[in-house]
């Protein structure tokens, strides 16, 4: 078994400095604590997951070097993986922990060093915190050091999952203790479990309720559409569209809302008004659950181009073509790959949800392949995911 790799000094010092530029002159971070300060004993960091960005703030805010575990496909389809592994990350697949992962895990507090963790795996399309395995409990009792919550706060609003503009506005991090090794003996996998959820939720539009910050280009919601992708007023799929950076209007019957400079929503019909997007999102999520709870032959299905990472230039590139198969028990893939015909077929209780870019792919993994799927109509991946959900809640 590989062990895991302690941060080189001169990489990470270079990482850090970087993370400590980004953080205070592009991103504007304020950090609200740090309780972490002068611990020289080891501990385990639980972060929550608004955006990509967030681990370059934790970075930035951290005295010590810290050990990231992050996403294989993230890892291995980067130039700079040799420079990720410089800087000790541990990579895993999403929703897939082996035995060998848990162990370098261990290996790092273990060694008297700092370990941080994302356990939603997934970063928000919405701006509302998605759900952490169940197993995170067992994963903090069984790390047996004292555990500390990263809660970020704005950087959905600076880097959204469905936009390709980033924004300054303000960032805020609090990094507090929250369990001690003690506290952990003490209670059960299950208690400790519920109070980390309690810890991380949080809803990216309430918090920006209160705090009222202004974001540099905060109105483009272009991108977003691919989110809220069902119209509230006619309930089509697929025909709300980006008339401009600020509005996303309805194709078909002329439903429309306008992003203000803090992102909130205003429509031009009065009794239908989404103030908040994660709003409409539970409203599409809400109204699919209907619509799949009312068909117990509810089946999505379509033809896609399959990618798969090659690991000697660190790059997905495309394999083959496929037709993917959604229903309530499997997902279906067949098709050529590398070209071969395959015909494959997986049980939808193993996974909770699946890696993906709003309006473009989602990712399937299986073991150490990771399929990258880009459907024939990319606005349609939103809808996929949201069906992963709720089978995945249904059959649990």
């Amino acid at each position: 078994m590989k062990k895991y790799k302690k941060p080189n000094f001169f990489v990470y010092g270079l990482f850090k400095l970087i993370s400590k530029f980004l953080s205070k002159f592009v991103f504007n971070l304020k950090v609200v604590r740090n309780e972490t300060k002068g611990v020289k004993d080891s501990y385990v960091i639980i972060a929550n997951h608004e955006s990509a960005i967030d681990f370059i703030a934790l970075a930035a805010a951290s005295k010590r070097r810290v050990n990231f575990v992050i996403s294989n496909s993230f890892y291995q389809s980067l130039p700079i993986n040799p420079l990720l592994t410089a800087c000790g990350v541990i990579p895993k697949q999403q929703f897939q922990t082996t035995i060998s992962d848990m162990r370098k895990m261990k290996q790092v507090v273990d060694n008297e060093r700092v370990l941080a963790i994302y356990p939603a795996g997934m970063m928000t399309e919405d701006g509302v915190s998605t759900p952490i395995p169940l197993s995170t409990g067992k994963f903090a009792k069984w790390m047996d050091k004292d555990v500390y919550i990263a809660k970020i706060k704005g950087s959905y609003l600076t880097s959204p999952k469905w936009s390709g503009v980033r924004r300054k506005g303000k960032m805020e991090l609090d990094i507090y203790k929250l369990f001690s090794k003690e506290d952990l003996a003490q209670l059960d996998s299950e208690k400790i479990f519920q109070i980390i959820n309690e810890h991380l939720n949080y809803n990216a539009y309430s918090d920006q309720e209160e705090r009222k910050i202004e974001y540099t280009n905060g109105n483009n919601i272009r991108g977003l559409e691919n989110v809220l992708y069902k119209c509230p007023k006619c309930k089509k799929e697929f025909v709300m569209k980006a008339s401009s950076d600020d509005k996303i209007t309805c194709s078909v019957c002329g439903y429309e809302v306008k992003s203000d400079k803090y992102g909130f929503l205003s429509s031009n019909h009065e009794s239908i008004n989404y103030r908040y997007p994660s709003d409409w999102s539970k409203y599409i999520y809400n109204s699919l659950k209907e619509e799949i709870d009312n068909n117990p032959n509810y089946e999505l299905k379509s033809n896609a181009k399959i990618s798969m990472i090659d690991y000697k230039k660190h790059k997905f590139v495309h394999v083959g073509d496929a037709q993917v198969t959604l229903n309530l028990k499997e997902f279906v893939l067949d098709g050529n790959i590398k070209g071969e015909r395959i015909n494959e077929t997986y049980s939808v209780n193993t996974f909770p949800i699946l890696p993906f870019s709003p309006g473009k792919y989602f990712e399937f993994q299986n073991g150490n392949d990771i399929y990258r799927i880009y459907l024939e109509k990319g606005v349609e991946v939103m809808k996929w995911i949201n069906t992963i959900k709720i089978i995945y809640q249904k059959n649990r």
